[in-house]
């Protein structure tokens, strides 16, 4: 939904020829000193009103524009759908990339959801759930997930500490925050730990709705959610085609490159990461993709 937060899929047209979209996310590092300050998160500042796409004059060739181009990112967008009462015990299928394991879920009283993105919080959010989450990644900036403690460090690392200070009662992962061992570990401590498909395009995110809607007991309420989103992606999409240019001559190429802290680190994002999939519902090119680069999607 950040996120891909899919951070709900927030589509956003940049026009520049050769334009270089970059995300510096120095944030990763800074947000836990902000946290310890007593700073306010991202979650507790008041929110952005974007104008409709609708409002917006599309220009003629995007890849004649010159100069920056700010975009202010608004919150997440999913409205939340009317929890219902779990059923549970439930056994589900957990799938952490070295196979798969059946694991059984009793209590989702205290949830803890971790992704780089974002993205696997606000879908338990999205599924009435949000008002059970006790903790909270860095990424996470649902409106009321400000004051949950924070369980990743330096950036995307789990604190293993801080998570079982918690007392979850279940974990929801998608795998892109790790060391993954650690996470895995957490269930020999006796939490249930559910890793969940990665959202990277809007049919993975449907497959990730559906398995933690499963986790949480309450699997046949994962339609209502899909066919939500499916309806809002299908009207954003008619938006954005009005805008972006019919000639593929016209269409910007993008990169997307993600800047960590203040190391040097830096990912040039492809095919299969979730970029490519945002790039695209926008009517641009990733150039990425194109020279064969695989991204970090799972």
């Amino acid at each position: 939904m950040r996120k891909a937060r899919m951070r709900g899929i927030r589509p956003l047209l940049t026009a520049a020829g050769g334009i270089l979209l970059a995300l510096s996310l120095v944030a990763c590092q800074a947000a836990t000193a902000q946290e310890a300050a007593g700073e306010k998160s991202s979650a507790q500042k008041t929110a952005v009103e974007l104008p409709p796409l609708s409002e917006l004059t599309p220009v003629a060739d995007p890849r004649t524009v010159e100069g920056p181009s700010t975009v202010i990112i608004g919150g997440p967008s999913l409205t939340p759908i009317t929890a219902s009462e779990p059923e549970l015990p439930v056994t589900v299928t957990s799938d952490d990339g070295n196979g798969r394991r059946q694991v059984t879920v009793t209590d989702t009283s205290r949830i803890i959801a971790l992704s780089l993105s974002g993205t696997t919080a606000e879908l338990v959010d999205a599924l009435g759930f949000g008002d059970r989450l006790v903790g909270r990644d860095v990424a996470t900036d649902l409106s009321d997930t400000g004051d949950l403690p924070v369980v990743t460090k330096k950036g995307h690392t789990v604190d293993a500490e801080a998570v079982l200070s918690l007392d979850p009662t279940l974990i929801l992962t998608d795998g892109s925050i790790g060391p993954t061992d650690v996470v895995l570990q957490l269930g020999d401590a006796g939490i249930p730990v559910v890793t969940v498909p990665r959202a990277t395009d809007p049919e993975s995110t449907y497959q990730a709705i559906r398995t933690i809607a499963e986790a949480l007991g309450t699997a046949s309420s994962a339609d209502e959610l899909i066919d939500a989103l499916d309806d809002a992606i299908a009207q954003k999409s008619a938006e954005i085609a009005r805008l972006a240019p019919t000639d593929e001559n016209r269409r910007p190429r993008v990169a997307f490159l993600y800047v960590r802290g203040t190391a040097g680190i830096y990912y040039l994002f492809g095919e299969g990461s979730g970029a490519d999939s945002l790039i695209d519902s926008v009517g641009a090119i990733d150039v990425a993709t194109e020279i064969g680069w695989v991204g970090s999607g799972r």
